[in-house]
């Protein structure tokens, strides 16, 4: 990762807020999954399903690498505010608002919790990521499960958009 300008005094390397509440998640760092690893993984057929969070791929890891992996997985979701590249690779994408839209909180570098509160309201269908991914546990909890889906909250996703298989269908989770 290409991290930015640092002092010892005030300005962070790492660009990204909420880096440190990841890590206290577990969602990055050493326990969490490599996402180079996660793309071989797809190349191996190791992988069914990814549901991507804002990043673009191709950017990251590599047009080629990324291509190879997309053309063994059934289901590619993109969840997030800004359009790139990777959107248009996905079978569903799934708009989020932008960090001015919601409410929230953060962990900053020193580890304190910050609040953010949401400034103009969600543009179009976009809802905050939580919200999207409490829907598609509800749904899961609620529809049949379908057999080619890997990542354990995307069952139910699957089954709610009738034209996966067929292309695909843009649009919120419920």
């Amino acid at each position: 990762q290409k991290l930015g300008s640092s002092d010892d005094f005030l300005i962070n390397a790492d660009k990204n807020p909420n880096t440190a509440g990841t890590v206290l998640t577990g969602l990055n760092g050493t326990a969490a999954a490599d996402g180079a690893q996660i793309i071989q993984d797809a190349v191996s057929g190791k992988i069914q399903a990814l549901w991507v969070f804002g990043h673009d791929l191709f950017a990251r890891f590599g047009e080629a690498f990324v291509r190879e992996a997309l053309a063994k997985i059934k289901t590619v979701i993109f969840q997030g505010s800004n359009h790139h590249r990777f959107v248009e690779a996905a079978h569903i994408v799934l708009p989020s608002t932008t960090f001015v839209e919601k409410d929230g909180t953060f962990t900053n570098v020193q580890h304190r919790v910050q609040r953010i509160r949401q400034v103009v309201p969600p543009l179009g269908q976009s809802r905050g990521d939580w919200e999207i991914v409490q829907a598609v546990e509800q749904k899961r909890d609620t529809l049949s499960r379908c057999d080619h889906c890997a990542f354990i909250g995307i069952c139910g996703m699957c089954a709610a958009w009738t034209d996966l298989e067929n292309g695909g269908k843009e649009g919120p989770v419920a």
